[in-house]
């Protein structure tokens, strides 16, 4: 069932990465044949899986602020007081 629930997370995360390349080549008026990665940074976009890390970081930081809502941040427990990593 996880690899299941992974290739679908890669599939969706490929779909948005086609989508910001599609917009790059739009915005550019470039050919589909030419490397996006220099448009992107000219337009200061992150690929598709930063994007992914970028949301979870501001999340995890918005949870330990006390910043998000309460029930995301009741599920996130800091490894130092997690009872699983005295067990490593």
């Amino acid at each position: 069932m996880l690899s299941y629930l992974d290739y679908g997370t890669s599939y969706i995360v490929q779909r948005l990465q086609s989508v910001i390349s599609a917009a790059t080549w739009l915005i550019y008026l470039s050919s589909r044949c030419k490397h996006v990665t220099p448009p992107l940074h000219q337009l200061h976009l992150f690929k598709a899986t930063q994007l992914v890390d970028l949301k979870l970081a501001v999340l995890a930081y918005k949870c330990l602020h006390g910043l998000a809502a309460i029930h995301l941040a009741d599920e996130l427990q800091l490894a130092v007081n997690s009872e699983a990593r005295h067990h490593l």
